[in-house]
């Protein structure tokens, strides 16, 4: 998932801006409030929309994971710690944001897939 970062710099008389990701307004604004509420409305639209497991389970050092998405940070914690609970190579656990729909539950201790994905 690409990291967002709004950039503000100060621009004759007024403010330009730009996200890491290369979006920006058509036009500089003069009032910081406008580029502020820009930026807010930019990263709103790029947050996580699931969350993915990773592991590290061979000498790589590497983290990698599989297609499973969670719909909540916990619910990809509690799936992932399972798993390393059921594989004995396992050194190392995270979870990431995707931008990717979630289609799996996790629920009572188990996971589901989620039907209308």
């Amino acid at each position: 998932m690409t990291t967002h970062t709004i950039q503000i710099s100060k621009r004759g008389g007024g403010y330009g801006f730009r996200c890491s990701c290369g979006e920006q307004p058509n036009r500089s604004h003069k009032h910081r409030r406008v580029v502020e509420g820009w930026a807010e409305s930019h990263l709103a639209t790029h947050k996580a929309r699931s969350y993915a497991p990773e592991v590290i389970a061979d000498s790589s050092g590497e983290f990698y994971g599989n297609a499973v998405r969670f719909p909540t940070a916990e619910e990809a914690e509690a799936y992932v710690a399972d798993l390393a609970m059921r594989w004995t190579l396992v050194t190392a656990t995270r979870v990431v944001e995707s931008e990717d729909p979630p289609n799996y539950r996790w629920v009572n201790g188990t996971y589901e897939r989620i039907d209308d994905v």
